[in-house]
């Protein structure tokens, strides 16, 4: 749902953009924790530990930034 959003934006800055998978994120911003997991039925499942390492880049004061392969 998201990648039909923004693909526009993406384009108009001359960049190009695929999707490899989906799944769910979870962010609980008061708890400073985020929960990568599940999958897309229409695109499959995203390499989540990609997903992982950048939002461990973006949000290094977190307490727990997790992904799972498990969920829908």
């Amino acid at each position: 749902d998201i990648y039909d959003q923004v693909v526009a934006q993406i384009e108009d800055k001359g960049l190009d953009c695929e999707i490899l998978g989906g799944g769910r994120i979870e962010h609980e911003p008061a708890k400073k924790s985020i929960k990568i997991y599940g999958y897309s039925q229409q695109y499959g499942q995203a390499d989540h530990s990609i997903t992982h390492s950048l939002l461990l880049r973006k949000y290094k004061d977190y307490d727990q930034i997790t992904w799972s392969n498990e969920g829908y």
